[in-house]
């Protein structure tokens, strides 16, 4: 596992995370290692979460509930005060000194 930036630290990533969802019955939704490359992105780091993969399973009349299937740490990057955090994979993201 990488060592964690300081808070408030400059770090640069070369990609984000998106939700992903494959839709032949519309019920898997998971975090996606790579769907795009993105320009790199310049931000302070503010700390980290815990996200789970996972599906959604449909019951019917019964409605539909979540089924996780593993657990990926991410970091949080603001690039604009005015902006919510981004996501990242911690292997994407390179420190400033």
């Amino acid at each position: 596992m990488k060592n964690r930036p300081a808070l408030g630290q400059w770090v640069t990533a070369s990609d984000r995370m998106y939700r992903q969802g494959s839709y032949p019955g519309k019920v898997w939704k998971r975090w996606a290692e790579v769907i795009r490359r993105a320009n790199p992105v310049e931000g302070i780091y503010i700390g980290t979460r815990t996200i789970q993969d996972g599906h959604t399973e449909y019951c019917g009349e019964d409605g539909s509930y979540w089924v996780p299937s593993g657990y990926k740490e991410a970091w949080l990057i603001v690039e604009d005060p005015r902006r919510n955090p981004i996501r990242v994979f911690p292997e994407d993201v390179t420190c400033h000194d």
